[in-house]
């Protein structure tokens, strides 16, 4: 019972693998585009500032 259990986790641990990969993928591309949009914000606000002064 326990050895088949082992078993089928060694089997299905690529599987996991692309999940935690795709899992990875997805919030590194969350941060860079947060991290884009507040360095578009920041120069757009510093811009503006630049502007008016």
């Amino acid at each position: 019972m326990i050895g088949t259990a082992f078993k089928r986790a060694i089997e299905e641990q690529p599987e996991v693998e692309v999940k935690v990969e795709v899992v990875v993928v997805a919030s590194a591309s969350c941060c860079y585009v947060v991290v884009l949009r507040l360095t578009l914000w920041w120069y757009w606000k510093y811009m503006r500032s630049n502007t008016n002064t």
